[in-house]
């Protein structure tokens, strides 16, 4: 017998039989009678029907349509007892044959095991489930010898299910020659999509004699450029997709050692020529500058009104490109620029004609009575000396109305002042405030400027999703929350945050529902702000977090208080958390990652999860809170005496550390090169809970020397071996306590729920 169908697969069919039997008997229900005495065999007839897939399951192949038929005549012979003989005849057609279409969708959703079983169960269900097992085919190096073979059994195998398969990917370091390809094309007429990544193409061979109209039905091509050894080839690629007249999706780009040949703007015309379908077009190549004569002549170019998406990599934001792109596509919802190669040596190459022809473009651009109309996403990547052409894009999409939904904008600079990222937000701001949804906003600098003013975001009443990585920059939360009323998710990456001098302590309610803070300088004040503000947020995620505070001189412990917040999940990682040595306490000063900065930050190992299933109280009035809120210590794990328990059941204790070496011996050896432990978080057991309970009823600031004269070995992070855990007390703990936590996630450990299985 062959292998049996998954229980989920023969539950939902039994579930299906069982309940369409019902609804057709129960609305042609006759009258009350007595009930006729049938054989044994035909009173388990409704059994049979209600578990016929799982009898299936233990039937071989051959007797399967024999019990198929012997159900059918059961069932036939029941309903016509009942005068129901017509509908018992659909019922027995429904038993050998579903719909097409449920079937087909059935095969979309289990494994090819799955699939191959169902295929095998009759006539029917063969076709469906034997096109999605062949659906799609990965060709590599190691199954490209077999397919290609001459053995009888390949050739029969390929030939009669070749015809199935509508998506192939074409593996990496493959390097397939012109032979390879055209059995490819003889056995697999029938491609939709077709994905060539990169060295999967010969350099030698391929071009000679390949004809890729064989391949004329593929609607999607996805093709990394391979670098010709032959001369005069470089835009032979062009006339490969130029033979797949029904191509709607379009991704080229060139490989890694591809001898960069610049696509010019005809390039372009001629590329749209031979794909009227086109709709949606990604081309990471290396762009030709377009001169002055070339800007005249663009503007007698057709558009191509049948495009929607234009993702385009360049080595900088050209106007003449933009210009080209404004007239050729004027009905695309999505358009993306981003830079390809280093821009630090795009304007090396820049001579007197060229910026001749880039202020002529700007000129055109003006000059246009529409600019991306229909511009609903815009993904953008410019450079920070580029000012004029930044402020004219902002100009013409606010002047056609545009209505964007979601924008990504990224600056590259050596040094971004923070004028110039107020100029960005307050022209974004004045374009799309009313319907952006989705802003995600990244300044990329190589150099520090010291910020001593918080950047001010605008309002934007309909954002949703919003993420920030300003480096080197100070933004504060209250004001970003003010600003954006219906925001559900945000993220705030690299630079400082707080909340501002007048915030509220107690303000309006905000709907916010994730955040994240990623690498961000922060003070004890935004948690609590937060957690009675967005009593909402139910996902929370802390990576790499810098607390602009020392830790309490009497506990020895750094509280993050959010007592209104109930998450669901909390995701911890890279748990690296800093506190400050001394009181640098000043939201406004940060300064770059150097060795020097970092002297005055400690990292503390102990990091502790509370919760405590109730409510602090709430004051009738909002008052005004200026610099850090108060904080209080944490209810555990201190105990008030000694024989209250210093363990609850609602706090979690992990301590980061290195991991025991494999062949550590039991020597008391503190040496952590012998074999290189790796970094881990773990969970400390109930005895090493209740030494540092103890240890922290009487800590003192003073013990944080114990650290500094310690003669175990660090790694290079601070980290200890975990048996010597108790070596990073003297250093505090820092404690996230909410009203209750559902599940956290901690990078090194698995996911654990509320009651920690």
């Amino acid at each position: 017998s062959s292998p049996s169908p998954s229980p989920s697969l023969s539950l939902s069919l039994s579930l299906s039989l069982s309940l369409s039997l019902s609804l057709s008997l129960s609305a042609f229900r006759p009258r009350p009678r007595p009930r006729p005495r049938l054989p044994l065999l035909f009173s388990f007839s409704s059994f049979f029907c209600v578990h016929l897939p799982f009898l299936f399951t233990y039937i071989p192949l051959r007797l399967r349509a024999f019990g198929r038929l012997c159900v059918c005549v059961c069932i036939l012979y029941k309903l016509s007892r009942t005068n129901l003989v017509h509908y018992a005849i659909i019922i027995s057609i429904m038993f050998s044959r579903f719909p097409f279409e449920i079937l087909t969708t059935i095969a979309l959703l289990i494994s090819q095991e799955d699939k191959l079983n169902c295929s095998a169960v009759c006539k029917a269900w063969r076709r469906p489930f034997q096109d999605s097992l062949w659906n799609s085919v990965e060709i590599n190096s190691m199954n490209i010898d077999m397919i290609c073979d001459s053995s009888p059994y390949h050739q029969r195998l390929f030939k009669t299910n070749g015809h199935r398969v509508r998506s192939m990917v074409l593996g990496g370091w493959t390097r397939l020659n012109s032979k390879q390809i055209l059995k490819l094309q003889y056995y697999f007429p029938h491609l939709k999509s077709l994905s060539i990544q990169d060295k999967s193409l010969s350099r030698n061979d391929f071009g000679k004699a390949t004809d890729w109209c064989h391949w004329g039905s593929l609607t999607r091509l996805e093709i990394i450029l391979p670098s010709l050894e032959h001369k005069n080839l470089e835009t032979y690629f062009l006339d490969v997709v130029g033979s797949l007249p029904c191509l709607e999706y379009l991704d080229m780009s060139e490989g890694v050692c591809t001898g960069r040949y610049l696509y010019t703007w005809r390039d372009f015309e001629t590329l749209h020529e031979k794909l009227p379908r086109l709709e949606h077009l990604r081309m990471k190549v290396s762009l030709a500058p377009i001169l002055v004569n070339d800007v005249l002549e663009i503007q007698d170019t057709k558009s191509a009104p049948s495009l929607s998406a234009v993702h385009l990599f360049g080595e900088t934001m050209d106007p003449q490109w933009l210009y080209y792109c404004a007239l050729k596509y004027p009905n695309i919802h999505t358009f993306e620029w981003k830079i390809f190669y280093g821009y630090d040596t795009a304007h090396e190459r820049m001579t007197d004609t060229m910026y001749a022809a880039m202020g002529l473009a700007m000129k055109m651009i003006s000059s246009l009575p529409s600019f991306f109309p229909h511009l609903k996403k815009a993904i953008i990547e410019e450079i920070s000396d580029e000012g004029r052409l930044h402020t004219l894009f902002w100009k013409k999409l606010r002047q056609s109305g545009a209505s964007l939904a979601q924008l990504e904008y990224h600056v590259r600079g050596e040094v971004i002042a923070p004028y110039q990222i107020q100029t960005i937000l307050r022209e974004c701001s004045q374009t799309c405030s009313d319907t952006l949804e989705t802003l995600q906003l990244q300044f990329y600098t190589s150099d520090s400027y010291l910020c001593m003013a918080p950047i001010s975001l605008g309002t934007f009443p309909c954002l949703v999703n919003l993420t920030i990585n300003l480096l080197y920059n100070h933004f504060e939360l209250d004001v970003i929350l003010d600003n954006c009323i219906n925001l559900k998710k945000l993220k705030l990456q690299n630079g400082t945050s707080s909340i501002s001098h007048g915030a509220l302590k107690y303000p309006q309610q905000h709907g916010l529902q994730t955040f994240e803070l990623v690498s961000v300088r922060v003070n004890l004040a935004i948690f609590r702000h937060l957690s009675y503000r967005c009593q909402q947020l139910r996902h929370l995620e802390l990576a790499t977090l810098r607390i602009a505070e020392k830790i309490c001189s009497k506990t020895g412990n750094l509280l993050l208080d959010m007592p209104f917040t109930q998450l669901e999940t909390l995701k911890l990682c890279d748990l690296v958390l800093y506190s400050e040595k001394d009181d640098y306490s000043n939201p406004y000063y940060y300064d770059n990652d150097s060795t020097d900065s970092m002297d005055r930050y400690h990292q503390i190992q102990l990091f502790v999860i509370e919760q405590t299933h109730t409510n602090p109280p709430i004051p009738d009035s909002p008052v005004q809170c200026h610099a850090v809120l108060p904080t209080s210590p944490p209810t555990s794990p201190h105990p008030q005496s000694p024989s209250q328990s210093p363990i609850t059941k609602d706090t979690t204790w992990f301590h980061r550390c290195l991991g025991s070496p494999h062949n550590h011996n039991n020597d008391n050896s503190n040496n952590i090169n012998n074999n290189t432990p790796s970094q881990e978080i773990r969970v400390l057991e109930k005895e090493q809970v209740e030494t540092a309970c103890k240890y922290f009823q009487t800590f003192q600031a003073q013990s944080q020397e114990e650290a500094t004269h310690s003669d175990i070995e660090r790694d290079e992070d601070g980290l200890v071996l975990e048996q010597y855990w108790q070596k990073d007390l003297p250093e505090g703990y820092i404690t996230l306590r909410c009203k209750s936590v559902d599940q956290y996630s901690i990078e090194g450990l698995p996911d654990h729920t509320i009651d920690g299985t």
